[in-house]
């Protein structure tokens, strides 16, 4: 009887069974469980999906099965992404799950050992090594612009000076190679430079240019491949300008309207003339203000050194609020201010401007004296100067006097004749002789009236008045007195001078009944005397006369009759 035993003898790829004969000798036997691996090759990393790396053959011997599938041992690293799977009986195909993602930058080779058994414990396994090979990989955005799906809001505000720095834009790439970046469109106002950095390039304007700008920043590799992220900058509206202001300003020369126009932009002095004298509350300028800013109302102001002149805060109008009187002690003539238009922050536009008041003939001419009297000879030679007037003038600029003849023989062709000289003098020559030779004389020269006693003092006789004149005597001039017939002084006349037309006046009222009174008929003789003169100097008055008969009546007594010649009135 011969003994036999068996043992196992292994390889990387078999089981051998080794038995022993009966002469003593030894064979080893290999077994069919074999592993036949295909197509292993490099691998690259950006592979898809269920891409298949190799082909996995299973050998077996007759009448054996495997037990259960090959599976992959001892891999390294650890955690990779290939599975074995079944395509046939004894056929495998490895493939990639994507799950990790193959990325060469991560792990460069990959080692797989794959092991079968079969149904007599024969096992094989066989190690197999994935080669992965670098792919240039585009570069991506890190930080906000990484999100493709959402858009990076910046907001900066108008005044941003040039050259200023708004954002960094940050990317990576796989190969760590030298990136680019673009920004689209280039004429946006803004620019990017190697680093990402991307900065303002003009001055931007809210209310002028665009108020949003959408980018597109772009990330190239040296390969051509890129990435893009979208930017978009909001412009902040801030108080970077003045306001503008716009004034019509009224001229008023000599009456007459004129209309000067013009605006702060302009940045120059106004001139208006105004009359003096203009009413108080006249407007003289109508202003309107505009704010490109448009963050808040705009209010009016006055900068100005007196109280001439006022503006409405809301409405823009100016006005006069003091007298303008070039003829005032200590006014000037030329009088300045600002009409400004100012935001809350007191941003303001600001018009000067200079008034210049034109004087206006509005003071009547005055003389040194008024009333002259010539007092001399009876006779006076021709072209004797008998008067001579200083008269003056208070406008600014003073107004040429011309003096005319209102009353009086003077004139062309007349007894006296003007001749004025360069000092506004105004002298008189005579060419005639004159005196005080007319007496006063009273129209009528008679009057009558009749008045009961019961008549009370103060009480004008039937309206009674005289009425007398003077040829060579003003009216004023004359002074009146009764000079006979006046009796326990019943009478007087009120006024007694500088008057034409005195009244007839119950002075002391009549008592006929106490036997005080006795006489009813009364016969003034009135004086009427040419020497009411204000001057004082002596002259030879002359002296006229008027008659007033007065019947006093007792109330039980009818009054006699009365001539139809002469004035008839009854108390």
């Amino acid at each position: 009887m011969v003994n036999s035993a068996s043992c196992m003898c292994t390889d990387l790829q078999s089981s051998l069974v080794v038995t022993w004969d009966g002469v003593g000798r030894d064979t080893c036997v290999q077994a069919a469980l074999n592993f036949v691996v295909e197509n292993v090759g490099p691998l690259l990393e950006n592979a898809s999906d269920h891409t298949r790396v190799a082909t996995v053959n299973v050998s077996l011997s007759p009448h054996t099965s495997l037990l259960g599938d090959p599976v992959i041992l001892n891999a390294s690293p650890v955690v990779h992404p290939f599975v074995l799977s079944r395509r046939s009986s004894h056929l495998w195909d490895l493939f990639i799950t994507g799950v990790p993602q193959l990325d060469f930058e991560e792990v460069a080779l990959y080692s797989l050992t794959i092991y079968a058994k079969d149904s007599h414990e024969a096992t094989a396994s066989q190690t197999i090594f994935v080669q992965i090979e670098d792919v240039n990989e585009p570069p991506a955005f890190t930080g906000s612009l990484a999100r493709e799906d959402q858009v990076t809001e910046i907001y900066i505000t108008e005044d941003t000076a040039p050259g200023t720095i708004i954002y960094k834009a940050a990317a990576k790439d796989a190969e760590d190679a030298v990136l680019e970046y673009f920004i689209s469109p280039e004429s946006s106002s803004f620019t990017i430079d190697s680093t990402g950095t991307i900065s303002t390039a003009t001055v931007l304007d809210f209310e002028r240019d665009m108020r949003s700008f959408s980018l597109v920043i772009k990330v190239v590799d040296p390969g051509g491949l890129f990435a893009t992220g979208n930017l978009k900058i909001f412009l902040i509206n801030v108080n970077n300008k003045d306001p503008t202001l716009t004034c019509s300003l009224f001229n008023i020369e000599n009456g007459v309207l004129s209309v000067t126009s013009t605006n702060s932009t302009l940045h120059h002095e106004v001139n208006i003339i105004l009359d003096e004298e203009i009413p108080i509350g006249k407007m003289i300028a109508m202003c309107q203000a505009a704010d490109e800013d448009n963050l808040g109302d705009l209010t009016f102001g006055l900068e100005t050194g007196d109280d001439y002149f006022a503006i409405d805060k809301e409405k823009g109008t100016v006005v006069t609020t003091s007298r303008l009187d070039v003829e005032k002690t200590g006014f000037a003539s030329a009088l300045s201010f600002s009409i400004k238009a100012c935001d809350g922050d007191q941003r303001c536009a600001i018009i000067p401007v200079t008034t210049y008041i034109n004087g206006i003939n509005d003071n009547s001419p005055f003389c040194d004296q008024y009333l002259i009297r010539y007092t001399g000879k009876e006779e006076i030679s021709k072209d004797t100067i008998i008067a001579k007037l200083a008269c003056h003038d208070l406008d600014k600029p003073p107004d040429t006097i011309h003096y005319a003849p209102r009353s009086g023989p003077v004139g062309s062709g007349q007894l006296f004749e003007q001749v004025p000289n360069a000092e506004n003098f105004i002298q008189v020559t005579v060419d005639i002789e004159d005196e005080n030779d007319e007496t006063p004389v009273c129209t009528p020269y008679l009057y009558k009236a009749v008045i009961s006693d019961g008549v009370v003092a103060g009480t004008n006789v039937n309206g009674l008045k005289l009425n007398c004149h003077d040829r060579d005597s003003r009216d004023f001039e004359m002074r009146f007195e009764i000079a006979s017939g006046n009796e326990n002084l019943h009478f007087k006349l009120d006024p007694s001078r500088g008057t034409n037309t005195p009244k007839l006046i119950v002075k002391n009222p009549f008592n006929f009944e106490s036997g005080a009174d006795l006489q009813q008929q009364y016969h003034l003789v009135v004086h009427v005397i040419d020497d009411n003169l204000k001057s004082g100097k002596a002259i030879k008055p002359k002296t006229g006369t008027a008659v007033i008969d007065i019947y006093v009546q007792r109330i039980s007594t009818l009054p006699p009759p009365t001539s139809s010649e002469v004035k008839n009135c009854r108390i």
